[in-house]
């Protein structure tokens, strides 16, 4: 791929869209609401960045992260102020951004996708939404809440999607003019001692990412497929390439080494989908 790489995305039933002009961007939540790492990671390097999970009301999270032997587990949806405290503390600096700012969101059913959309409609600073998935619905509850978001906002809708309920899901995302797919959430997992249940991130999910990508990638009937789950490094890049994917996340990398983090941004902008030498 050239320099010149780019990927714009919006609804096939008409409404905003926005161009990405860098095939990587942080998993929601890595660099928090946009000012994650200042002078360690360049959100220049990022094709947009899509923030932490929101809530409609404010949630509170029994904890915030669980460390295990292969990497780590995160709640879902996680601590956060609502919406209302979000807008009004971040909005005003998504104007400014250098990159495309994505809002990720969390709801329990389409009334709140609804609210929140009205919300969202007058926000100024913002080139997309989120939606992430949670385990428990079926492609019914995805519909609905789709269909809830566009009636009241024309914002790109990217949807992020459990990773054992693909085949079912994916399907009503395409119906539903969905701007994007982001798989595959990692694997729901629960913690010992905290109890603590949301997705499992580390190296070791990267083969279960690459099958993923090649199912949406025969699903999506033309819908950009951005790969998420255990990439680490630029071979880890290509190959998620290779199986069908428009571009990436990056999730743990960012929070272990975000510095290097940002030179893997670098390295895939020059060169998307090509292995290193040694790959």
């Amino acid at each position: 791929m050239s320099p010149a790489w780019s990927l714009r995305i919006g609804s096939s039933r008409g409404g905003r869209d926005v161009l990405l002009t860098k095939p990587v961007l942080p998993a929601a939540g890595f660099l928090g609401y946009g000012r994650g790492y200042p002078g360690i990671f360049d959100p220049q390097a990022l094709g947009a960045v899509v923030t932490r999970t929101t809530t409609l009301n404010p949630r509170t999270a029994t904890a915030s992260t669980v460390r295990t032997r292969g990497g780590f587990i995160l709640p879902l949806p996680p601590s956060n102020p609502g919406l209302t405290a979000v807008l009004r503390q971040f909005g005003p600096g998504w104007v400014h951004s250098p990159v495309p700012a994505i809002l990720s969101v969390h709801v329990d059913g389409p009334e709140e996708m609804a609210a929140i959309g009205r919300r969202l409609e007058a926000e100024p600073g913002l080139a997309g939404v989120e939606l992430a998935v949670p385990m428990e619905i079926d492609a019914k509850w995805l519909a609905n809440v789709a269909a809830a978001l566009a009636e009241e906002c024309d914002l790109p809708l990217l949807v992020r999607l459990p990773l054992p309920l693909h085949p079912e899901l994916i399907p009503a995302a395409v119906e539903q003019g969905v701007a994007g797919l982001v798989v595959a959430t990692p694997h729901r997992g629960r913690t010992g001692p905290s109890g603590l249940a949301g997705p499992v991130y580390g190296p070791a999910t990267l083969p279960y990412t690459l099958d993923a990508v090649a199912q949406a990638a025969d699903l999506a009937a033309g819908t950009p497929v951005f790969a998420l789950g255990g990439i680490y490094a630029k071979e880890d890049a290509a190959a998620c390439a290779r199986a069908g994917a428009a571009a990436i996340q990056l999730d743990g990398l960012l929070m272990l080494d975000p510095a290097g983090a940002g030179r893997l941004a670098a390295e895939l902008s020059a060169g998307w989908g090509e292995p290193t030498a040694s790959a």
